[in-house]
């Protein structure tokens, strides 16, 4: 009995630490958005800024997964979306671009941000 149990768990320990992993990097993008290049959409009520990226082809755009956050100094990044100040802020994206936006959580009339922004944008693969 013994042995069978020696032997059964001399395999399980070949087959689990035979199993091959494929570590496929992520892609890091940061990019800095100043105060003034914020649009005000009037349909949305919405100050945005639109960033291009290449690095968002067809097939990331569908099979990736795409993370956003922004930091306004100090190396503190926050995730998106996120309420923070009593804007709301949050990001869509498509072929090529990624399009921050940000509203006031309570409906008021919404200021675009008055100091510098730098957003880190994350292309995660999928299998």
């Amino acid at each position: 009995m013994k042995n069978i149990l020696l032997i059964f768990a001399f395999s399980m320990m070949l087959f689990t630490s035979c199993e091959k992993k494929e570590v496929i990097p992520n892609t890091t993008v940061l990019t800095d958005i100043a105060p003034t290049d914020w649009q005000y959409s009037t349909s949305t009520k919405t100050y945005y800024v639109t960033i291009n990226m290449p690095e968002i082809t067809q097939n990331v755009n569908r099979y990736y997964g795409i993370m956003a956050s922004i930091s306004s100094g100090n190396n503190l990044f926050e995730a998106l979306p996120e309420v923070y100040n009593g804007y709301s802020y949050t990001y869509t994206h498509n072929i090529g671009i990624l399009t921050l936006e940000v509203q006031r959580s309570d409906g008021a009339t919404v200021l675009p941000p008055a100091y510098p922004i730098t957003a880190k944008i994350v292309l995660i693969p999928s299998n």
